[in-house]
C-alpha cells in the first residue's frame, strides 16, 4: 500500500514536472502580449500651400492606432501650441477646412490622441501673400424696366457674393449677339471684370409656375468659371416675393447659380439621378464635417424636386433653411460655410469667415419643407479667354 502510494506519488510528481516544463516551453515560444499602441500620423496634407489672402484650404490626413478605434484629432492653425480645431471620433477620412486671412507664413500641425498617448505631425507650411489688388466684381446689366428697389435687390446680392468671393479673376473680352442664350438682352462687346450678368423681369408663366431661369452662358477656358450669365424672373412671382420681403433672398439664390453653384459642379457630384447624390469637393466636405461632427462624409445634394432642383442644390431634408437648397423658407435663409466651400472647390478665392451663422439645431428641429424655387437652369454655351 505504501509502495503503491509512493509509486503513485512519484508518478504524479513526475507528470507534474513534465507538464510544468511543457508549460514553460509554450510560454517561452508564445509572443508577449502587445503593448499599448501609439497613434501614427501616416500623412497630413492640404489642398493648397500658397496663395494670396484669403487662402482657403482643406486639410486631410491618414492616421492609425493598432488598438484604439476612437481617436481625437486637433489642428494647430498657427503653430502656437494651441489646437484651435478639435475633431472627436477622428479617422483617416476626416476633413476640416479653414481660411487664412493674415499674410505671412503659417505652419499648421495635426495632433492625434488615443487618450493615453498624443503624437503631433510635422508642420504643413502655408505661405499667404498680401490680398490681390483685384477684387471680385459682379456687373449687373438691367434689361427692360426695373424699379429702383428691384435694381437695388440685384446690386445688393452682387455685393454679398463679392464679400464671399474675394479674389478677382483675369479680365476677359467677350462679344455676344443680341438674345444670346435666350436672355432677350441686347448685344454686348467689351471686357468683363469678373462676371457680367444680364438681369430681366418679365412675364413667363404666371404666379406659382417657373420662377426664373438663371445660370452661366459663357465660362472661361482656363478654370471653367463663369464670365457671362443671365437671370430672368417671372414678373408675377417677383411681385409676390417683393410683397413678402423675400425678393433679395431669391435673387441672391439665383445669382449663386450664375456663379456656378449647381450649374458647373460637373463631376464633383456623385450619384446624379439616384436617391443619394452627394457633392465631393474637399473644402465643402470639410465645412460640412465641422457642421455636423462628421468624419469625411460627402455633402448631401437634393434628391427630389425634379429638373432644376435635384442634383443642383443642397438637400432640403438635411439643410433646412440654408440659402442654396431648392426651397425658400420663411424668415432667414443663411448662406453657410458649406456653400462658400463649394465655391472654393470650383475654383474661386473665398473667405469661409464671411458665411452666415448656420448650426445643427436648426437642421435637426426642422419639421416642414419650404416653397420650391422652380428654376430653368441656363447652362454654358461656350468658353472664352
Amino acid at each position: 500500500m505504501t509502495a503503491g502510494f509512493r509509486t503513485g506519488g512519484f508518478r504524479m510528481t513526475r507528470w507534474l514536472s513534465v507538464a510544468g516544463a511543457i508549460a514553460l516551453i509554450v510560454a517561452a515560444c508564445s509572443p508577449p502580449p502587445p503593448p499599448d499602441g501609439t497613434p501614427v500620423v501616416n500623412s497630413f496634407s492640404a489642398t493648397s500651400t500658397s496663395g494670396s489672402t484669403p487662402l482657403t484650404v482643406a486639410f486631410t490626413w491618414s492616421i492609425a492606432d493598432p488598438d484604439t478605434p476612437t481617436l481625437t484629432c486637433g489642428l494647430d492653425l498657427d503653430d502656437d501650441g494651441t489646437f484651435e480645431v478639435t475633431i472627436t471620433a477622428c479617422t483617416s477620412t476626416s476633413i476640416r477646412s479653414a481660411t487664412f486671412d493674415a499674410p505671412g507664413t503659417h505652419p499648421v500641425r495635426l495632433q492625434v490622441s488615443d487618450g493615453t498617448t498624443t503624437v503631433t505631425s510635422a508642420p504643413i507650411v502655408l505661405v499667404v501673400g498680401a490680398a490681390a489688388g483685384d477684387t471680385f466684381e459682379i456687373a449687373v446689366r438691367f434689361n427692360g424696366t426695373l424699379t429702383a428697389a428691384r435694381q437695388t435687390a440685384f446690386t445688393d446680392a452682387a455685393a454679398r457674393w463679392s464679400e464671399i468671393i474675394r479674389t478677382g479673376l483675369v479680365d476677359i473680352p467677350i462679344n455676344v449677339p443680341a438674345n444670346f442664350c435666350g436672355t432677350g438682352a441686347p448685344a454686348f462687346s467689351g471686357t468683363v471684370d469678373d462676371l457680367m450678368i444680364e438681369a430681366n423681369i418679365e412675364p413667363i408663366d404666371g404666379s406659382g409656375g417657373i420662377l426664373a431661369s438663371a445660370g452661366p452662358c459663357l465660362t472661361r477656358i482656363a478654370g471653367g468659371l463663369p464670365v457671362y450669365g443671365a437671370m430672368r424672373f417671372d414678373s408675377a412671382d417677383v411681385a409676390y416675393l417683393e410683397a413678402d420681403g423675400q425678393l433679395e433672398t431669391v435673387i441672391l439664390h439665383e445669382m449663386g447659380h450664375v456663379l456656378g453653384i449647381g450649374t458647373v459642379w460637373g463631376l464633383r457630384v456623385s450619384g446624379r439621378g439616384t436617391s443619394d447624390p452627394v457633392f465631393t469637393g474637399l473644402t465643402a466636405r470639410g465645412s460640412w464635417d465641422a457642421l455636423v461632427g462628421g468624419s469625411g462624409a460627402s455633402v448631401p445634394v437634393a434628391n427630389t424636386g425634379g429638373p432644376g432642383t435635384a442634383d443642383a442644390h443642397w438637400r432640403e431634408s438635411v439643410f433646412g433653411n440654408e440659402l442654396m437648397t431648392g426651397y425658400l423658407d420663411s424668415g432667414d435663409n443663411p448662406l453657410s460655410a458649406v456653400t462658400v466651400g463649394s465655391l472654393a472647390d470650383i475654383g474661386y478665392g473665398v473667405d469661409l469667415g464671411a458665411s452666415d451663422p448656420f448650426g445643427t439645431p436648426a437642421l435637426r428641429t426642422r419639421t416642414s419643407q419650404g416653397t420650391q424655387l422652380r428654376t430653368d437652369f441656363i447652362y454654358p454655351l461656350g468658353q472664352v479667354g
